[in-house]
């Protein structure tokens, strides 16, 4: 009894180990036919095979020729229900010849149940007289996307009855889904009864019933004789699906009437313009070398991109001595078909490289050179001592160094959240004068440098197309947004750039030195906290996302900000530039402002009060002074205020006590 267990374990085993190759006749197909190892179809032989399985998970290993006469899969046998990936490839050589009533009415295979994707068909399809037909199914009722079909569709007709084609399929019926595919179909029509001829040819579908989207068409017509009834559709003639940016090529197809798609001209089929909601970043491309222009799918393995820019992200970097880094490639366009790249350093003592990663070796400078289909691109790589420059890794790819009071952040891509506590460098926050970002730096944590108490200046490298700096200060490449403002800047104000949109959370944090901030009207969004200065005045117009700003923030904080309207009629004669106060307790406040002759207009007597006013807007004690000022020429004035429930103090210039005709704006600091 063991013996013959004994005997039946072997035979499992010997069974197992045979379970991952099937054999038919001369061909052999390996995988399991499961989604996670499918048949494997290689060459004609496996590919054939499809039909034999036609309900398991297939793929495509390589580009496969066809060089006999196809029998398209459901000729004889179950309908297509599977899942085919093409991975990419293409097969070419299908040429199939069927004479008139003959199933399936395609070239590849009869109906699709199933899902086809990322498979390229290039073949000749000729058919006798027949009702419909297709290259890549007579009829779809599963998904059919990323796909392709190139080639002919030739009817002969001997006696009379109706033809209908479409470039794809025939017909794609109410469960069918079409996406992200193309036809490019030359129909031919000959015809031995001219007078009984009918034939109706469509570039993608004849009928949807189903849904096509991001799907064009480029279909031409051959009919070398006159028959009775002959029409041309670009991409469908009928049906009651769906569709969505889907186009076809008016002037090749010579079609003004179609169902499904918008005709374009050919000009405009080969503008990456023209298809609206295309993803042409990670489905779709456009070259004007490639597929006679057309726009082509991403995942055509036959298709062979030449690389015309390359470059690397980062052009200097410094890294400590014992770290590695990573070098970034930059291909133009990004879809290149060979991105090989060759690595060599200019010493080997100071930095090595292989596959892109730099060690570095000794203290010193190398130049790591790479090269890509002929064109070099460079990086000055600056190894520093590991005892002299504190430095290292962090995140997923970036390097800091500290030295001499510069912080360098070097590497490539985001950098991760970290406060002063989780910071690599934090041991040199109050010794940090200067922070440099690397050329490949892609995000930073908008309040990453607020701790770094004497930091006067944020530099971004030229190359950076991310960041940019102006005088010390961080902004968007673009100068749209302002990320950062040192906290040690030495400036008593700062005027924000007219090309400034967005002041960003933690612009400016902490700087005692900075007393007057001028914001202009471009600034439209001033993020939360962006802002949190003591004793600070910002300058801006009545009515601007600054004012906003400063109301909202007085409401919430107990650090207090001033706010000067810049907004001057047209015949101001002064402007208030400064209103401050501090509380000296018992209801007392010591107050000043700062007064400006704009221009002359009458004899240049003003009066400038100070006020302290109520929540209700009562006054209850002023100073002021009656002077005369040149154009140009500032005054101050300051002194003690007291009263109860005070509110706030505001600045203002009168001609006199008598008239008290306003002659600029005022300024207002709520307490």
């Amino acid at each position: 009894m063991r013996r013959k267990f004994t005997a039946a374990l072997l035979c499992l085993a010997m069974l197992a180990a045979f379970v991952p190759t099937m054999s038919a006749g001369a061909a052999t197909l390996e995988g399991k036919g499961t989604e996670l190892s499918p048949f494997i179809a290689c060459d004609e032989a496996t590919l054939q095979m499809i039909a034999d399985f036609p309900d398991a998970y297939w793929q495509l290993s390589n580009d496969i020729e066809v060089t006999s006469a196809w029998s398209a899969i459901g000729t004889s046998g179950d309908q297509f229900s599977g899942t085919l990936d093409g991975n990419g490839y293409k097969i070419t050589g299908l040429h199939r010849s069927v004479a008139a009533y003959t199933y399936p009415r395609a070239l590849f295979m009869e109906d699709n149940k199933g899902t086809i994707k990322n498979l390229h068909l290039e073949g000749t399809f000729t058919i006798a007289t027949s009702t419909g037909g297709g290259l890549l199914a007579e009829y779809n009722y599963g998904t059919i996307e990323n796909c392709s079909v190139t080639g002919t569709i030739t009817v002969t007709q001997s006696n009379w009855t109706y033809n209908h084609f479409g470039g794809m399929v025939y017909k794609n019926s109410s469960t069918g889904v079409i996406k992200n595919c193309y036809a490019k179909v030359d129909f031919v029509k000959t015809v031995a009864v001219a007078s009984y001829a009918s034939v109706e040819f469509c570039g993608m579908v004849y009928e949807n019933d189903g849904a096509i989207t991001n799907c064009y068409a480029v279909g031409t017509r051959s009919v070398p004789v006159t028959i009775s009834s002959e029409v041309g559709y670009g991409f469908a003639y009928t049906g009651d699906g769906t569709s969505e940016s889907c186009y076809y090529d008016k002037e090749v197809s010579g079609c003004s009437d179609t169902k499904f798609a918008n005709g374009k001209t050919t000009a405009a089929m080969k503008m990456e313009y023209n298809y609206t909601d295309w993803d042409f970043d990670n489905t779709w491309a456009i070259d004007e070398s490639v597929n006679d222009g057309y726009p082509y799918l991403q995942c055509e393995r036959s298709v062979v991109v030449a690389v015309t820019g390359f470059a690397l992200e980062e052009t200097a970097v410094s890294v400590p001595e014992g770290g590695t880094l990573t070098l970034t490639p930059v291909f133009t366009p990004q879809n290149a078909s060979d991105k090989t790249v060759e690595w060599s350093t200019s010493n080997r003592y100071v930095a090595t490289v292989s596959d892109c990663v730099v060690t570095a070796v000794a203290e010193g400078t190398a130049t790591i050179t790479a090269v890509a289909s002929g064109i070099e691109a460079s990086c000055t790589v600056t190894v520093t001592s590991a005892d002299e420059t504190p430095g290292g890794t962090f995140g997923d790819n970036l390097t800091w160094s500290y030295k001499n009071g510069t912080l360098t952040i070097g590497g490539s891509g985001d950098m991760p959240n970290v406060s002063y506590e989780s910071a690599p460098w934090e041991e040199y926050l109050d010794e940090i004068t200067t922070v440099v970002l690397g050329a490949g730096i892609t995000k930073i944590p908008t309040d990453v440098f607020c701790d770094c108490t004497i930091l006067e200046s944020i530099i971004a490298d030229d190359a950076n197309t991310i960041f940019s700096s102006a005088d010390g200060v961080l902004f968007s490449k673009d100068m749209s947004v302002l990320y950062g403002y040192p906290r040690n800047k030495a400036d008593v104000e700062y005027t924000i750039p007219s090309s400034a949109q967005t002041i960003a959370y933690g612009a400016f944090y902490l700087n005692y030195t900075l007393e007057k901030l001028y914001i202009p009207d471009t600034v439209t969004e001033i993020e939360s906290y962006a802002i949190c200065l003591c004793g600070f005045t910002i300058y801006a117009s009545t009515g601007s996302a600054a004012e906003a700003y400063v109301t909202e923030f007085n409401a919430s904080s107990s650090v207090r900000l001033n706010f000067v309207s810049t907004t001057q009629s047209a015949d101001a004669e002064y402007s208030v530039t400064l209103v401050n106060c501090e509380s000296l307790g018992n209801n007392r406040f010591r107050v000043w402002g700062e007064f400006t002759r704009e221009k002359t207009q009458t004899d240049g007597t003003g009066v400038f009060i100070i006020a302290l006013y109520t929540e209700d807007g009562e006054m209850l004690d002023f100073i002021f002074i009656e002077t005369s000022l040149s154009e140009g020429q500032s005054a101050k004035i300051g002194g003690v205020l007291k009263g109860e429930n005070a509110s706030a103090i505001k600045a203002f210039v009168w001609n006199s006590f008598d008239e008290m005709t306003s002659l600029g704006n005022s300024a207002e600091k709520t307490l």
